[in-house]
């Protein structure tokens, strides 16, 4: 099967967006996270939140903000979220 070239990582948002949708999530869009940053989207279902980065190419730089993001959920945080597009 060939995969569709997706040509933004708008594009990307939204194909993500509807597939968390489909499988039950509340999305948010841009949320700004307590310490700092800017979530893509952020997934919310039966207690637990999912954050999500949606890129387009790995790098390096891509792989520090996730790692980042990744010691910042470890610690206690509230997240303010605006309602769902």
């Amino acid at each position: 099967m060939k995969r569709p070239k997706i040509a933004t990582e708008a594009a990307l948002a939204e194909i993500v967006t509807t597939w968390l949708r489909a499988d039950g999530w509340r999305t948010y869009h841009e949320v700004e996270l307590p310490r700092g940053g800017r979530a893509d989207i952020i997934g919310v279902r039966r207690g637990l939140v999912w954050i999500v980065e949606t890129k387009l190419q790995a790098g390096l730089d891509v792989l520090d903000q996730a790692l980042d993001r990744q010691r910042r959920t470890r610690e206690s945080q509230v997240i303010h979220l605006n309602p769902p597009r």
